[in-house]
């Protein structure tokens, strides 16, 4: 898999890989694992904890207006504990899809960033009704 340069996630993921294909390759030609076996493990293992980040940089790139995102972002910029973890998942510190998951995102901007990215509005109440039909 290839990540694009916006979370700068590539040596990270380089270093990380050829550490697991060197332990993967000592198994294999060191008569632990057959080879085809150890190989097989090792891309699981690498693709299993590539992915989430990937799919992150995939919809980062895709450039699409982002309502709920730039809700998010918004809510979490005067906050610096969300400051903190948001960086966290660009760097890949902490784990990308529980950063940006829904559950989080909707705990980030609460009930009036929810309000804003749905459009829902309360109901009028009867006093409010009626002040607005009296002349």
């Amino acid at each position: 898999m290839v990540m694009d340069s916006v979370t700068a996630q590539g040596i990270s993921n380089g270093l990380r890989d050829a550490e697991l294909l060197a332990d993967a390759l000592t198994a294999g030609l060191g008569g632990g694992t057959p080879l085809p076996a150890a190989l097989a493990e090792h891309q699981v293992r690498r693709d299993r904890a590539i992915t989430p980040m990937y799919d992150f940089t995939v919809r980062r790139a895709e450039l699409h207006s982002r309502r709920a995102l730039r809700l998010f972002l918004r809510a979490a910029a005067g906050r610096p504990e969300e400051v903190t973890r948001l960086l966290g998942g660009f760097a890949g510190v902490l784990p990308v899809d529980e950063v940006f998951s829904t559950r989080n995102g909707l705990r980030v901007i609460g009930g009036y960033g929810l309000r804003r990215l749905t459009g829902w509005r309360p109901a009028p109440r009867p006093a409010d009704r009626a002040a607005r039909r009296s002349p």
